[in-house]
């Protein structure tokens, strides 16, 4: 019997969202591959930002001769040339999703960590290489790929619940907070949407 395996291989997308929005496909856009992997091994997640004319790419990365993920920081100029390439962050759990961005005066990191039955807020003390826990985000579910948007002054949580497995794909559930650190109130109507197309933040693993 053959051995199946996910293997990922993300790309830069040389082309604005709104111009990817608009044309509602990637098709025909340059792409330039992130860099490969060994065999069983792979990038995914990648979460890009900008800072003093460099671009950091946080991604998981995952060898399934292992099977926990672990969080790398992929640097490029401003030409795109990979200049410099680390680990970041890991744990004894999966961590993947590494979402990173600005906010507060700090830099945060909020992985998927759902196998460690809590979701932890991570503050950069040097960016991009060391990063502390700050935060336990309490919610009404352990969190799968949660999301913060800021809107109209308020901060809103979106994740998926990963009390049950299909409920890791179909069941969006929402918290809202003045601050980061919280406290986080949760949406009475969670789930607020069920659908394995459109729920997982992260994106439909169907």
């Amino acid at each position: 019997m053959a051995l199946r395996k996910d293997i990922w291989r993300p790309a830069i997308v040389m082309a604005t969202a709104e111009a990817i929005i608009a044309k509602g496909s990637i098709a025909g856009f340059p792409l330039m591959w992130l860099p490969p992997m060994g065999s069983f091994q792979f990038l995914a997640d990648p979460f890009g930002l900008w800072r003093d004319g460099r671009l950091y790419v946080f991604v998981e990365t995952y060898d399934y001769r292992v099977r926990i993920g672990a969080i790398e920081v992929l640097v490029y100029d401003a030409d795109f040339r990979l200049v410099d390439r680390q680990p970041v962050l890991a744990e004894p759990w999966h961590l993947s999703y590494p979402l990173v961005f600005e906010a507060e005066g700090e830099t945060w990191m909020l992985p998927e960590a759902h196998r460690s039955n809590r979701l932890t807020l991570y503050r950069a003390v040097d960016f991009p290489t060391r990063w502390e826990p700050a935060h336990i985000i309490e919610l009404d579910h352990v969190a799968v790929d949660a999301t913060p948007v800021f809107h109209d002054g308020k901060w809103w949580l979106f994740y998926t619940s990963a009390d049950r497995e299909p409920d890791k794909m179909t069941a969006l559930h929402v918290a809202h907070a003045e601050r980061l650190a919280g406290p986080w109130t949760p949406h009475p109507a969670n789930p607020v949407r069920v659908d394995v197309a459109s729920a997982r933040p992260g994106g439909c693993r169907a």
